[in-house]
């Protein structure tokens, strides 16, 4: 059997149940978001150093929220394939997405600029590139090669881009997240690297 679907197979309920987590709640918080509310949820976005508990609520929901449906589905589109990355070549892929979620929120929350409100799941795509690329480089998983340079071919222009502040554009999301998934990616490899007595 191909060894990629030979883990596929060994890991697809861990697959469907990772994406059904990240992409049901998604797409039912927009539909209801937009449609319904009239965005009314994205005033519980990540507002920087708000110590409030809705501010601290929103360092690990603001990744749901979006601001249309053009914003839904291009992250929607970067996130799927570095998602399967994850459950396809991590052991715990669960702990590291929620940890991850964590991180990335908690960057944009420390980095933002005052007043401003930042929505979407962007800072937890450019954690979850930073955990990818820790995971090649720190911890010599080249199995994610392959991918990496997969990614790195169709969605390089869009990264890279994402590393420029732009107006309407959460710099902080996307330089945070990415910070915090590398850190996040070093500290996990280089555990498991330790000798174990």
């Amino acid at each position: 059997m191909n060894p990629l679907f030979k883990i596929l197979k060994e890991k697809s309920k861990e697959i469907l149940i990772i994406n059904f987590f990240v992409f049901v709640p998604m797409w039912i918080i927009f539909l209801v978001n937009n449609y319904l509310l009239g965005n009314w949820l994205n005033n519980w976005g990540i507002n920087p150093r708000n110590f409030s508990v809705a501010g601290f609520i929103s360092i690990f929901s603001s990744w749901m929220l979006h601001a249309n449906f053009s914003h839904i589905v291009g992250n929607s589109t970067v996130l799927f394939p570095l998602l399967m990355m994850i459950c396809m070549l991590e052991k715990k892929p669960a702990w590291h997405l929620i940890a991850l979620i964590f991180i990335s929120g908690l960057f944009t929350w420390m980095l933002g600029m005052p007043n401003t409100m930042h929505v979407g799941a962007s800072g937890l795509i450019f954690a979850l590139f930073g955990y990818i690329l820790a995971s090649l480089f720190i911890g010599k998983n080249y199995l994610y090669l392959v991918p990496v340079l997969v990614i790195g071919y169709f969605y390089f222009q869009s990264l890279l881009q994402g590393f420029i502040p732009q107006k309407d554009i959460s710099f902080s999301a996307h330089f945070g997240g990415f910070i915090g998934g590398f850190l996040i990616g070093s500290v996990i490899h280089r555990q498991e690297k330790k000798p174990k007595h």
